[in-house]
């Protein structure tokens, strides 16, 4: 095993000698009594690049508070943004660990009743590097493509650390700009016979995914104006931006055409009054106890992480990421549907990243079983309870979900729709 993995380091560039202050595995286990999760639990800086020593922070947590050898799927989720930390799926999503605050401010932990974790080893990744406690050191990340080189890297030094959790299988799971992420990474991982030699991707799992913008774009206004947020005047208005976006993707205008998406959608947030871009139904809350955590010297103690501001979202990447963000990424899907089962599901209330632009994208993509897909029967999704939680159709290893009464932020809105729908998915329970 030892040798074989080796072989794979060795495809990057990757240095063993970290000689900042940041560890590359910290013990976390029970060293906080109040922290509610008594199985094992690590935390870690991996060096991407050498020349920078620039990182990417991880928390692992073992399946359902056992240990890492434990046999169990390992999940990796990836965050959206671009440049937003893996946090919010932590603490507030489907981790094993809650984090409230009172009115004098102080922080109280509880347990999920719905945490994915009693299903999987979970690993939580800031990335691209520069994300929430990852530290960029200089390193410039701008492409999707670059930064999946950063994760081979990190997975590469990941498995040597921890090679018991060789023997998962692996599933790659995320949110929003993880409809890029995880297509590019997924697709140069599985053409990576070393690493497929050692480690066994089962599925890969994108929710509210941003993967296609010149056909996700164009349905800013007609979802508004279906849902009622806006009236047919306000429609027309924005749908002479999209149409002026799409032709800045088929020149190659990617950083115009970021511009106009961008302003779509704060223009039709705005003409809404105020409601939030996450869930149309609803209005932002300014209020992120983790992040008020995160940012206490407490909290980085235990977690293992020198002392740092801590900053949920980056802008720097955001805009780092602008000529990236609308270039698409859908011609990878057809192989994906062909190698591994791939779910994609959506909140039906997400002004984000809308049905109207999913759907379109998936029904457009050139394979070869898209008729039959297009064809297949949609059906309602029912919880273990009788709840009607969505509906759904799919074909072969493609399934799409769409899921009730939730937006851009499903297992946040619905957790326990979510919690079953994980469930289906990492064991093959079909979902129609």
């Amino acid at each position: 095993m030892w040798r074989t993995l080796l072989t794979f380091l060795t495809l990057f560039t990757f240095s063993l000698c970290n000689t900042n202050i940041f560890n590359e595995k910290n013990n976390i286990t029970r060293k906080d009594p109040s922290f509610p999760f008594t199985g094992e639990m690590f935390t870690g800086f991996i060096v991407i690049d050498n020349t920078t020593q620039a990182n990417l922070y991880y928390h692992l947590y073992a399946f359902n508070q056992t240990e890492t050898s434990t046999q169990a799927p390992l999940i990796i989720w990836l965050e959206g943004g671009p440049g937003c930390s893996s946090a919010f799926g932590n603490y507030v999503q489907f981790g094993p660990v809650t984090i409230d605050k009172d009115n004098s401010s102080n922080f109280h932990f509880g347990n999920n009743p719905f945490t994915w974790n009693q299903y999987a080893h979970i690993l939580y990744i800031d990335q691209p590097t520069g994300t929430g406690f990852s530290q960029a050191n200089g390193l410039n990340v701008s492409s999707t493509v670059q930064s999946s080189k950063h994760f081979q890297t990190f997975l590469a030094r990941f498995y040597q650390l921890f090679p018991e959790m060789m023997k998962h299988p692996l599933y790659l799971v995320g949110e929003s700009y993880a409809g890029k992420y995880i297509p590019v990474y997924t697709h140069d991982l599985l053409n990576n016979a070393t690493f497929t030699s050692q480690v066994t991707i089962k599925g890969i799992a994108i929710g509210d995914g941003w993967s296609d913008p010149i056909r996700q774009m164009p349905t800013y206004g007609s979802f508004g104006y279906v849902a009622g947020m806006i009236d047919g005047r306000n429609r027309d208005n924005l749908r002479l931006q999209e149409v002026q976006g799409v032709l800045n993707i088929l020149k190659g205008d990617y950083y115009d055409a970021t511009n106009i998406s961008n302003s779509l959608l704060a223009e039709l947030t705005a003409l809404a009054g105020g409601v939030s871009n996450w869930n149309y139904r609803e209005f932002d809350e300014s209020d992120d106890p983790y992040a008020d955590w995160l940012s206490t010297k407490e909290a980085q103690d235990f977690l293992g992480v020198p002392y740092q501001d801590y900053e949920d979202c980056s802008q720097d990447i955001s805009d780092d990421f602008y000529g990236d963000n609308t270039q698409s990424v859908a011609h990878l899907y057809p192989e994906l549907f062909e190698r591994l089962p791939v779910l994609i599901y959506t909140g039906q209330d997400d002004e984000n990243v809308d049905y109207e632009g999913t759907i379109n994208y998936i029904n457009a993509l050139n394979w070869k079983d898209i008729k039959n897909f297009r064809n297949s029967q949609r059906t309602v999704w029912k919880l273990s309870n009788g709840t009607k939680a969505g509906l759904v159709k799919g074909y072969g290893n493609l399934t799409f979900l769409l899921l009730f009464k939730c937006g851009h932020l499903v297992p946040a809105d619905q957790p326990r729709s979510a919690f079953e729908m994980i469930y289906n998915f990492l064991h093959n329970i079909p979902f129609f």
